[in-house]
């Protein structure tokens, strides 16, 4: 008997993982050559989607017209709302000194 197949679910739980924006993260885009039919801007991330062909995908919502579509990570950065790449897990309590 055949022992049952694990690295499907693996693999996929590496590709989830490895995403570099969070849901919820604004972004800007970063349009190449053939992207001038995009709208520029901000764009809110809505989902984080599988790899496909090697590069990570989002659904993401444009913050003026609120039109949605799905975009590489290649064609975003990190947004008007600061530098950072994925959110902190946990905030850090700070002491106060006494």
């Amino acid at each position: 008997m055949p022992a049952p197949r694990t690295a499907a679910p693996a693999i996929w739980e590496v590709a989830m993982a490895s995403h570099k924006f969070a849901v919820g993260q604004e972004v800007e885009f970063l349009p190449g050559r053939m992207d001038f039919h995009v709208p520029r801007g901000v764009y809110t991330i809505v989902r984080q989607l599988p790899v496909e062909a090697n590069e990570r995908q989002y659904r993401v919502k444009n913050s003026r017209d609120g039109h949605e579509r799905i975009m590489r990570e290649s064609q975003l950065a990190a947004g008007p709302g600061g530098a950072w790449a994925r959110p902190p897990a946990k905030p850090v309590p700070v002491k106060s000194p006494r």
